[in-house]
């Protein structure tokens, strides 16, 4: 979990509930991770919540492509930003 996303689930969730012991605590939490792993969307998935994104990726395979091209050219610019930055680095600028 990255801190914007432990950030969100503070604002969204712990703070904005008065906690009064550890079970209703838990419950609180539980609830928090049920709704990021199932119910919100994500920009990763194309703006889907999880539950939807399985749903398009098991019964449409139009989409399975079109998102299988996205994660290839994600990981293209990665490797490309990877080697830039390492020929950079080689270069001797004195």
């Amino acid at each position: 979990m990255t801190h914007a996303e432990s950030l969100s689930i503070k604002t969204d969730y712990i703070w904005i509930n008065e906690i009064n012991n550890f079970n209703e605590g838990k419950e609180i939490i539980e609830n928090a991770f049920y709704d990021y792993n199932n119910i919100r969307p994500h920009s990763t998935l194309d703006y889907y919540s999880p539950m939807q994104f399985l749903d398009k990726w098991n019964n449409d395979s139009s989409f399975r492509e079109k998102y299988r091209a996205f994660l290839k050219n994600l990981k293209d610019g990665y490797r490309r930003r990877k080697h830039n930055y390492y020929r950079r680095s080689m270069i001797n600028v004195s």
